[in-house]
């Protein structure tokens, strides 16, 4: 215990130490005349130190203390003062100061005196300080080289003056003409090397590009010299991103926005968007998120997004997850996230910010076709465990598989899903890939390798021949199934999943059915952004794909051999059903339908579209009062059991046949292929008579349009062939 007691006594004896050293008097503020002093007599190596130093001196000492500045001061000193005295906008004497760097023996005290006046002028004084540079640059006196520089000094400044660069006569608005001659003139075969390059480099920075100028700065760009660090930032196209930044930092409103790496992932991500639509920059956050994308795992409002035209439409909420249960759906297309506008973000963006812990909430204005305005919805974030794989039987022994991404786990997922519908020994198979954006190259090979031969192409890649030639991708070996097959598709169904559809069409191993697909048949890799202390990827676009049978489909997509639009139900629909579902009048119906379960469970897995097998549907549709007619009706009360089923069973659908063309079509082609008839299988005739109307109407419909056509054609006079 003695022991202890003494650890505790020298404890507080270092604390007790430590504390008087904490208050001890403040630390001797900077005296500005002590340190001009210092920094006149300072080496190289320590000039900055001091002059850092300085600048936290007030002007009106530092004003006081520059009265008694040596004459022969080092120039190197000398620009160590500049930097100091320039941001301050202390430049009263500022061509004295210059004149005795410009006019020393150090040369490289000139080139740092002339890029500090480059960047580090306050646009303020930069009118006074461009004067003084006019006044030298006409003097004969000084070495070629370093006149260059004074122009190049100049012309930076002038583009940070406002207005003065519009007054300046001009072949066109990107240079004075003077300035251009005047530089041009040193570049002639009789001018020495250095000023050649000088020139060259300073007109690069400028803008000017022309053969004999870009020719000089390639060929200096190797040299280790400041002036072949300048060429390699021409090369590279700095000059006019560093002009951009700087006249930001200057003028811009919001400075919290102008942080130099918040401004140089803003640029990256700019640059990508420029190349192609899918090519991206990612920065810390974006990386976490494509990482969750891959794995299937993430925090969210449950929904898959794409880009069409010229908005960001959700192509399928996940039915049980929070945007579907907020009441987002299929094709809403979303306006706002948080009240930041998407029209000019990319696919990445939208997905950060829509992504996030679970439990957090994010507002989303959507467009609804049929609304008059967009509206606001109120979503809260949970965890998304994609589900990503989903299995049905169908009427007429018919199998149904549908995949919603290409995720890491999808190849494993497809595998297990075929060998328990190979279990069922099904007379054929429904493999659904609408809505499916696509994913990993390697899935989509692997998938394809289950439906066809080993060892045939299933897709090639092909970027440029010096960096990615062409790529083979064949089938592999493992289990095959050999069912009729027929691939549902449509206008969100993108690359893997053109990839897979496309080859099982090419090879006639499949019939596809729905609606053209996307079209993106191009390669994206991700790399690693090594010069960078942040955690950033770049994701490039560097090959396109190409089927089998050698077409690439990018921005052109794929075509069914059976196409088949699906119904257009109307945004106001969804709105009656809210009111209807507000009121009670649903759930006073629903309530009578769930008495008898083994009814209701049938119903809400397949009512093949027909309202009488609801018992009570007609008395109850003639008892309230709604705007929607019979069938919109019916669609409602599905959709409406669906939920109440699954929320009893704890098991989502797999697909909604009953209200489904495109699923109805696909299963009455697979049935045809297998070689049975769909109107002989009672379970299947009752879809054979919705396609008879289908059909009937898309003809009535089309020679109604026929005769407006020819109606049109006769009110038309032929053209007079005199005149």
């Amino acid at each position: 215990m003695n022991a202890y007691r003494r650890n505790i006594v020298a404890l507080f004896a270092v604390l007790l130490i430590f504390s008087s050293l904490s208050f001890a008097e403040d630390v001797k503020k900077p005296d500005a005349a002590e340190l001009i002093a210092q920094l006149v007599k300072a080496d190289v190596d320590t000039r900055w130190t001091i002059a850092h130093q300085l600048a936290e001196c007030p002007n009106v000492d530092i004003a006081a203390a520059l009265k008694n500045l040596p004459a022969d001061a080092p120039p190197a000193n000398m620009v160590a003062l500049l930097s100091v005295l320039l941001p301050k906008e202390m430049v009263d004497d500022f061509d004295v100061y210059f004149r005795r760097v410009l006019y020393g023996p150090d040369a490289k005290a000139k080139a740092e005196v002339l890029d500090l006046i480059s960047y580090a002028v306050p646009f303020t004084s930069a009118g006074k300080v461009f004067q003084a540079l006019q006044l030298f640059s006409r003097d004969e006196d000084l070495d070629t080289v370093t006149q260059i520089r004074i122009i190049r000094a100049g012309w930076m400044l002038l583009m940070f003056i406002p207005g003065a660069a519009e007054m300046i006569a001009q072949e066109d608005k990107k240079y004075p003409r003077s300035i251009r001659d005047a530089l041009l003139g040193f570049m002639t075969d009789k001018d020495p090397e250095d000023v050649r390059s000088e020139a060259a480099v300073t007109l690069g920075e400028m803008g000017i590009q022309e053969p004999s100028v870009v020719a000089i700065i390639r060929r200096v760009a190797n040299d280790p010299t400041q002036v072949g660090s300048r060429a390699r930032s021409v090369l590279l196209g700095h000059p006019i991103y560093d002009e951009v930044v700087r006249r930001a930092q200057l003028f811009h409103v919001d400075l919290s926005k102008l942080d130099y790496v918040r401004l140089s992932i803003e640029a990256c991500k700019g640059l990508c968007a420029g190349l192609d639509k899918h090519s991206s920059f990612f920065d810390p956050d974006a990386v976490k998120s494509w990482s969750e994308s891959r794995t299937g795992e993430y925090g969210g409002i449950g929904a898959y997004v794409a880009y069409q035209d010229n908005a960001f439409v959700i192509t399928r909420p996940f039915y049980n997850g929070p945007a579907y249960k907020a009441g987002l759906r299929s094709g809403d297309k979303i306006i706002e996230v948080g009240g930041v506008e998407m029209v000019s973000k990319d696919v990445d963006d939208l997905v950060r910010v829509l992504k996030g812990p679970a439990g957090t909430k994010v507002k989303v204005m959507i467009f609804r076709k049929g609304w008059s305005k967009p509206r606001e919805f109120e979503i809260t974030r949970g965890q998304i465990d994609v589900p990503n794989i989903h299995t049905a039987k169908l009427p007429g022994n018919i199998a149904y598989v549908r995949l919603d991404s290409f995720s890491e786990k999808a190849r494993d997922q497809m595998a297990g899903a075929l060998k328990e519908v190979n279990e069922w020994k099904p007379d054929g198979l429904v493999f659904d890939l609408r809505g499916n954006p696509g994913g990993g190259l390697q899935t989509a090979v692997d998938i394809v390798s289950m439906f066809i031969e080993d060892s045939k192409m299933v897709v090639y890649e092909e970027g440029r021949p010096d960096l990615w030639p062409r790529q083979n991708h064949f089938s592999r070996k493992g289990t095959k199934y050999n069912w009729p097959l027929v691939v549902l598709v449509n206008e969100f169904s993108a690359s893997a999943s053109e990839i897979v559809s496309g080859s099982l069409k090419d090879y006639d191993r499949a019939t596809l059915v729905g609606v053209k697909t996307y079209g993106k048949g191009s390669v994206q890799l991700v790399f690693w952004v090594n010069n960078s202390f942040l955690t950033c990827q770049v994701k490039l676009t560097i090959a396109k794909y190409y089927l089998p049978k050698g077409e690439c489909i990018h921005d052109v997509g794929i075509d069914p051999h059976v196409k088949v639009e699906m119904p257009d139900v109307p945004g106001w629909v969804f709105d009656e059903a809210g009111r209807l579902r507000e009121d009670g009048t649903l759930k006073a119906f629903m309530d009578k339908l769930m008495a008898d379960k083994k009814l209701a469970y049938a119903l809400a897995d397949n009512d093949y579209g027909d309202p009488s097998r609801y018992p009570g549907f007609d008395e109850w549709a003639a008892s309230i009062k709604t705007v929607l007619d019979r069938e919109n009706l019916r669609l409602i009360l599905s959709e409406e059991l669906r939920k109440s089923v699954q929320d009893e069973k704890g098991k989502e659908f797999a697909c909604a046949i009953g209200n489904d063309t495109q699923l109805q079509e696909g299963l009455l082609t697979v049935l045809r292929k297998s070689g049975k008839d769909p109107a002989a299988l009672e379970d299947v005739a009752p879809f054979v008579l919705l396609e008879s109307k289908r059909r009937a109407l898309a003809e009535a419909e089309a020679a109604r349009l026929d005769a407006i056509r020819g109606k049109n054609d006769k009110e038309t006079p032929a053209p007079d062939p005199a005149k």
